[in-house]
Parts: C-alpha cells; sequence; structure tokens
C-alpha cells in the first residue's frame, strides 16, 4: 500500500470506531449513572450541612457479584443422538476443556481484576453487558473479559454480531510490547505516553476481518485473521427490547440495564429523604439563636454549643433559640414507603439477614432473588458454552491440543458446549430438604448431592467417601482387634528371643483366644463363606506378625 493509501485506510478505520462510539453514547451516559449510585458517589453534599448517601446500591453489588460467582460449575453438552462410542468422547472433550478452563482462572490468581469471569461478572451486574473474548492459543486458552464501555457492536437484522469498534488507551511501552508480539507494523515515530487504540472487527463470509489503529498509525491494516468467526461474545443482559422501533435515539441506553437501573431515581429520592431528615435533627440539637440587646452584644458565635456557657444580658436584654419546624409526620412513613420499592428492585433486606426465617420467607426470598439475577445468570452460561464451543471447533480444525492431550473425535457434528451452574441462595436448600421430608418422610439425598452444594471447596466428594471410609475402618473395632491381636503376637516372639518362655505362651494363648472371640466357633450347616472369611481375617492379623 502507497502512503496515501494508507492514510485513507487509516482515516476510515477511524472514522468508523468513532462512529460506533457514538451511536452507543446513550448507553455510556447510562452506564456512568449507574457506576455513581453504586459507587455512593455523594451529589448531596454541600458546606454546613447534613447529607445521607444509602449503601443499598454497594450491598446489593455485593450480593449480586456473590451470587453469580460460580461455586461449583461443570462443562457439559447435548448429546441426544450420539452412539456409545461418541458420547464417551463427548465426556472426554467435556473433561479436557473443564479443565483447561480451570487452568485459565487458576492462572489469573494475583491479577488486580481477578479472573476473566470474576472480571466479566463485575462488569456485567454494574453495565448490564458482557463482552468475553477468547481463542485456542497455546499452552492455554486466551479468555478475557473487556469492559463493555470500550466495545461498540453492531448487529445483523437476526441480532448476530456481525461488527465490533473498540476504543481503549495503552502506554508508550504497552502499545509497543504489543506491536512486537502481534508482528504489527512499528510506527516510524515514538508514541507520546498515552496512545488511543482502535480495533475494527468485521465478519465476512470469508472468515473474520480485523484492523488495528494506534494514534494515527495504521499497525495492522484491514485483513483476514485465523478465525471462522469473531472470537467475540458481546451481548446484553436482560434490559427492554426496543430495538429503535420505539425511542429511535435511545434504545442503546436501555437494551442492556445494570443491577440498579430501575432504582436510580428511587435511591436518590430516599437519600434526599433521609438527608432532609438528618438536617432537621442537626437544626433541632443546634439551633440559631437571636439576641435584643441595647448594647453591643454578648452572644459570641464561638460560644454557641459549649457547655456551661454563661451569658450576662441586662434587664432589657433578651436570648432565645429559633426552633425548627417539626418533621412532618409522615416524613418516616415516606421514607419507609421509598426504601420498600428500592427492595422490590434489588434485594430485600431479608436477604442479608442471619436470622432464621420461616421456609415460605425463605422461598419468597430464594424466588425473587432468582428471578431479578436469571437475565445476568443467562448471558454468562450463553457466553462462556458459545466461546468454548468456538474454542474447541477451532482447536480440532486447526488440530490444537488442549492442555497437551489431542482432542477426540465425537463425529462429523460440532459438539455444543454449555456452561452449567446455577445461583445457590444461601439456606434456601437446606429449607428445600426440610419441606422435602415434611412431605416425604422417606425423602433423602445422597452424600456426594449434599457435599457438593453444602461444601463446594470439595472437589472431589467420591475421594472425599473414600478417605471416610479408611478412617472409620482404621477406627473399627475389627481393625482395633487385629492390631491386639497382632501386638501380642510380636511380644510372643519379643519374648522367645529374651528367652522368656513363659511370656512367650501366655502372649500366644492370648492372641488365640481374642482370635477365636473375634471370629466365633462355626454353626452346624454354615456354608464356607464364614470359613473363607475367617481364614481371611488370620491372614490379616498374621500379615503384621
Amino acid at each position: 500500500m502507497t502512503t496515501p493509501d494508507i492514510q485513507r485506510a487509516a482515516q476510515a478505520i477511524r472514522q468508523r470506531v468513532d462512529s460506533l462510539e457514538l451511536a452507543w453514547l446513550p448507553r455510556s451516559q447510562a452506564v456512568s449513572r449507574w457506576y455513581k449510585l453504586i459507587r455512593l458517589e455523594n451529589d448531596l453534599a454541600q458546606d454546613g450541612m447534613e447529607s445521607v448517601i444509602g449503601n443499598s446500591p454497594r450491598t446489593s453489588y455485593n450480593l449480586a457479584t456473590w451470587l453469580l460467582t460460580p461455586k461449583t460449575w461443570s462443562i457439559g453438552s447435548l448429546k441426544s443422538g450420539m452412539s456409545d462410542e461418541q458420547t464417551q468422547a463427548a465426556n472426554a472433550t467435556e473433561q479436557l476443556v473443564e479443565r483447561e478452563v480451570s487452568l485459565v482462572m487458576r492462572g489469573s490468581r494475583g491479577k488486580i481484576s481477578g479472573s476473566y469471569l470474576s472480571r466479566a461478572i463485575r462488569l456485567l451486574v454494574t453495565t448490564g453487558w458482557i463482552c468475553l473474548v477468547s481463542a485456542p492459543t497455546e499452552p492455554r486458552w486466551t479468555i478475557n473479559a473487556w469492559h463493555p464501555l470500550t466495545t461498540f457492536p453492531d448487529y445483523t437484522p437476526d441480532g448476530t454480531l456481525a461488527e465490533l469498534g473498540r476504543k481503549y488507551s495503552l502506554t508508550a511501552a504497552q502499545a509497543m510490547a504489543t506491536i512486537y508480539m502481534e508482528g504489527w507494523i512499528p510506527p516510524v515515530a515514538p508514541f507520546r505516553s498515552s496512545v488511543v487504540v482502535r480495533q475494527l472487527w468485521v465478519d465476512t463470509p470469508d472468515g473474520t476481518h480485523m484492523a488495528v489503529l494506534m494514534d494515527g498509525w495504521l499497525v495492522r491494516p484491514m485483513g483476514p485473521t485465523m478465525f471462522q468467526r469473531m472470537p467475540v461474545y458481546c451481548q446484553p443482559a436482560g434490559g427492554l427490547p426496543d430495538d429503535g422501533t420505539i425511542l429511535p435515539d435511545r434504545w442503546r441506553a436501555d437494551v442492556g440495564q445494570s443491577l440498579v437501573a430501575s432504582v436510580l431515581d428511587l435511591q436518590k429520592n430516599y437519600d434526599r429523604t433521609l438527608t432532609y431528615m438528618q438536617q432537621l435533627l442537626r437544626d433541632t440539637a443546634n439551633p440559631k439563636w437571636v439576641e435584643r440587646s441595647e448594647g453591643p452584644g454578648v452572644v459570641k458565635p464561638e460560644d454557641i454549643g459549649k457547655r456551661g456557657v454563661v451569658w450576662n444580658i441586662g434587664l432589657a436584654d433578651d436570648i432565645w433559640a429559633v426552633q425548627p419546624p417539626s418533621p412532618p409526620v409522615d416524613l418516616r412513613t415516606h421514607a419507609f414507603d421509598l426504601h420498600s420499592q428500592v427492595q422490590r428492585g434489588t434485594f430485600s433486606d431479608a436477604s442479608f439477614s442471619g436470622q432464621d426465617i420461616s421456609a415460605f420467607l425463605m422461598a419468597n426470598i430464594t424466588s425473587s432473588t432468582k428471578q431479578m439475577l436469571q437475565p445476568f445468570l443467562d448471558t454468562v452460561r450463553d457466553a462462556n458454552g458459545e466461546l468454548f464451543s468456538r474454542n474447541l471447533a477451532m482447536a480440532r480444525q486447526h488440530t490444537r491440543p488442549i492442555g497437551g492431550v489431542l482432542i477426540p473425535d465425537y463425529g462429523p457434528d460440532s459438539l455444543s458446549l454449555e456452561f452449567q451452574y446455577d445461583v445457590e441462595v444461601p439456606g434456601d436448600f437446606l429449607q428445600r430438604a426440610n419441606s422435602a421430608r415434611m412431605l416425604n418422610p422417606a425423602f433423602r439425598l445422597s452424600q456426594e448431592t449434599i457435599t457438593r452444594i453444602q461444601f463446594p471447596e470439595v472437589k472431589d466428594p467420591f475421594e472425599e467417601r473414600l478417605r471416610l471410609t479408611t478412617e472409620d475402618a482404621a477406627s473399627s473395632d475389627l481393625m482395633v482387634a487385629v492390631k491386639t491381636i497382632r501386638e501380642f503376637r510380636q511380644a510372643a516372639v519379643q519374648a522367645n528371643l529374651a528367652g522368656d518362655g513363659e511370656s512367650e505362651v501366655l502372649l500366644m494363648r492370648a492372641a488365640d483366644r481374642l482370635e477365636a472371640q473375634v471370629l466365633g466357633s462355626p454353626q452346624a450347616g454354615q456354608t464356607g463363606q464364614s470359613n473363607a472369611e475367617a481364614q481371611t481375617f488370620r491372614d490379616m492379623v498374621r500379615a503384621g506378625a
């Protein structure tokens, strides 16, 4: 490309990315308002005045991110119509992908943003959007969460992602490191301290094309990539169904919505009401004073509020406090009503309570919590499942191994993976189990299910059960008897070596008698199985002799 061609291409990339950014400006403005609410920004503060900012937005954000973060998760797939061999191959593939994703998340420990999933969930709750990018790179898959406000998608009429602009900033050192790592074209002049990066991704019938502009330098001209489809999942969660038909200029602000979107004005009015109440209390405790005096005055401002202050006034002088008006009797009720509506839009106060509550109330809390979080949960599931499926198909196409292991052949069709997990409300499991026991006293759950739900940190319930079995066996009466008999026989051996024949005989008789007590005597008509078991026991005893 000639220099004029490069300049025209760079200008075209800049204009298209900036145009997409401008189209999504209403979303950016809405997210800014939601974020200010979550970070408890105090816009009521004034000099000499009280201000109260409730913490509901932040505590709701904290609870939502905690509930949406998977405690246990797995990779699954739809296996209907598969043969036994294909099912086995699919199961093996699921385990490989699950291990790979676990390693990716484990490798994010120590990073300021945490794992890609943690960052994605926090951004999702705040902005109402998720934007994940992933590729089956070696030796580990690449999975990152982009900030939604740096990504500007464009979709086909059926809702498929067709084009994506991305705009963000890097330091000059980070920009140069990225250029050399990717093998892009370095600039002819050094970058400034801050570099604006513009990326443009486009899906075409021939695959995904991409261009990168750093400041005014086209470091990667528009060209094909290794991807058949864009390795990005960028979708809203919840929100309203308008696609521009109803509100052509504002629909992008509503198509994806933050957890606190529905309580923005309610919370501000609640904070304002609490502020008024707090100010009335302050004015009551620290009123204004009026002095009527023929002289220069005796009330000094610095003395107001001091305990034990004595003002000497004349017979014609007078001093009195101006009492503020009494708070309206309905003010507290109004504040309560506002807070109740805030609870309907986020979490009820009972969700944060550590007290015992009835099964009925627990069921209502669980239902409302899951209803509110369901759009976010579905988005997290869909985003991960879709990207993992694309990575798997691409890895098979390019014969790329997963964690050094080649992917099994599971059939002619690509395997559609699912990221499986659910929101687990604390206390809900026990309440449902108790209700089931009341309806059916014989109801029970397996120990593996109980362990998986109640103790998600136990990664292998089956192995844990084997450990318990071993511990129980070691402390059983039979094992104690085996150890005692062995100790008697070992003591008899030591007595023999010491020349103490009497002790040797007594110890051997004690061992034989204890063995006979444990085994018992065979009953008439007893099958040979008991004799075999007795012989096995004797072998166990003598194994340690």
